[in-house]
C-alpha cells in the first residue's frame, strides 16, 4: 500500500510539472497577443530608414510594421547609476506596455521608467539625469534631465532579472525607460518591430508558429540584402555630398582670396610708399 501511494504521488506531481509548462505557455501567449507583442525585429549597423518600413510592410504575411529608436545611457539617481535603455514611446501602438502608477509620457522633459527599478528607488516626481558612456561627440537625446510621471512593465522583457545586454558599462542593463520620440536626435530608427495576424493565430512557441516565424525571416533576410546595398550608397552618398560641399566652398574661399590678392598688394605699396 506504501509503495502504491509514493507511486501514485510520484505520478501526480510529474503530471503537475508536466501541465505547469504548458500552462505558462498559453498564459505567455495571451498576454504576447493582448500587448499586441511584436513576432520579429530588425536592426541594422547602418540603421533604418522610412524606405525600409515601406519594403518591409510588403512582406507576405506582414500584418503591421513598427519603426523605434533607442539608446543606451546611464541614468544616474542618488549618487548610484543604472544602465538604461531609452525608446521612443509608441503611443502604444505595438508592444503595449502595461502602466502599473501614473501616466504616460507627454512632454518632451516627461519619462516613465520599469517597474522594478522604480520599487526599489525611485518615485513618481523624481527627476533622472542621463549620461552618454560612449565616446559619441553628440548625446543621442535633445535634453538630459527628466521627470518620472509613471511606471510600467513590458511584455518585451518578462524575466525578473535578465533585462538584456548593452555595449556600454558592465553589458547587463537594469531599467528600460519611454520618452517622447522627439527628444531623439537621430533621423534613422534603431530597430523596426513586426507582426503578423496569422502568428497571432497561432500559440506562441508552437511548431506552427515558429515556421510561419522562420518563412516570414527568411522573406526579410532576402529583402535585407537590397535594402542594404541600397542604404549603404545612401550613407555613402551624403558623405560625398560633404565632402563635395566642402572642397567647393574651399575653393570658393581660394578664388575670393586670389581676386583680393592684388588689391591687397596694391595697398600695401600705397603705404609703402608714403
Amino acid at each position: 500500500m506504501s509503495i502504491f501511494l509514493i507511486c501514485a504521488i510520484g505520478v501526480g506531481f510529474f503530471s503537475g510539472v508536466r501541465e505547469t509548462g504548458n500552462d505558462m505557455k498559453v498564459s505567455a501567449d495571451i498576454l504576447y497577443d493582448e500587448q499586441e507583442l511584436f513576432d520579429l525585429r530588425v536592426l541594422s549597423t547602418f540603421g533604418l530608414t522610412d524606405g525600409d518600413v515601406r519594403s518591409i510592410s510588403e512582406v507576405n504575411d506582414v500584418t503591421e510594421v513598427l519603426a523605434s529608436k533607442y539608446s543606451d545611457l546611464a541614468l544616474h539617481f542618488d549618487n548610484k547609476e543604472y544602465l538604461t535603455r531609452v525608446y521612443s514611446w509608441n503611443n502604444d501602438e505595438m508592444n503595449k506596455v502595461i502602466i502599473n502608477l501614473g501616466r504616460a509620457p507627454a512632454a518632451d522633459n516627461e519619462c516613465i521608467i520599469s517597474q522594478n527599478k522604480l520599487d526599489n528607488s525611485f518615485a513618481i516626481g523624481d527627476v533622472v539625469t542621463m549620461a552618454d558612456l560612449t565616446d559619441a561627440e553628440e548625446f543621442p537625446l535633445e535634453r538630459k534631465e527628466f521627470t518620472i510621471v509613471g511606471t510600467f512593465d513590458t511584455p518585451m522583457y518578462i524575466s525578473a532579472t535578465q533585462k538584456g545586454s548593452t555595449t556600454i558599462g558592465d553589458g547587463a542593463l537594469d531599467s528600460f525607460m519611454y520618452v517622447t520620440e522627439s527628444n531623439f536626435t537621430q533621423d534613422i530608427y534603431t530597430e523596426i518591430y513586426i507582426r503578423s495576424d496569422k502568428l497571432k493565430d497561432m500559440q506562441s512557441y508552437s511548431d506552427e508558429y515558429e515556421q510561419l516565424r522562420d518563412e516570414i525571416s527568411e522573406e526579410l533576410k532576402q529583402l535585407g540584402i537590397s535594402r542594404s546595398e541600397i542604404r549603404y550608397d545612401e550613407v555613402v552618398g551624403e558623405a560625398l555630398t560633404e565632402i563635395e560641399d566642402g572642397e567647393k566652398e574651399l575653393a570658393e574661399a581660394k578664388a575670393d582670396g586670389e581676386k583680393s590678392l592684388p588689391m591687397q598688394r596694391q595697398s600695401l605699396r600705397t603705404l609703402l610708399s608714403r
